[in-house]
């Protein structure tokens, strides 16, 4: 008698720590002077990561990829997506996750 697997359902990916903060807006505008439109999100990242150690490298280095869904999510209406690729397109990235002690 053979009983069929279980089927679990697909975890939601979630960056760990949870974030429980957002960058301020002079930290956000640290990063609205950098970017460029056609940027992709994954670069975005990476600048968010190089210009916030503290609230966001040391918590989420090696997340990078969630990190970029999650911040897409948020701010939905900064990109648009060719062939699969999220780019920067307009407005300014307010919504910035990171996590306080």
């Amino acid at each position: 008698e053979s009983k069929s697997p279980e089927v679990l359902p697909t975890p939601v990916h979630e960056l760990n720590p949870k974030p429980n903060s957002e960058l301020n807006a002079n930290d956000y505008r640290n990063v609205a002077k950098i970017l460029k439109y056609g940027t992709k999100a994954e670069d975005i990242v990476k600048t968010i990561f190089d210009k916030n150690p503290g609230e966001i490298t040391g918590f989420y280095k090696g997340q990078e990829i969630i990190y970029t869904k999650q911040l897409i999510e948020l701010n939905k209406t900064c990109f648009e997506q060719k062939e699969g690729v999220f780019f920067f397109a307009k407005d300014t990235l307010k919504r910035i996750p990171s996590f306080k002690k």
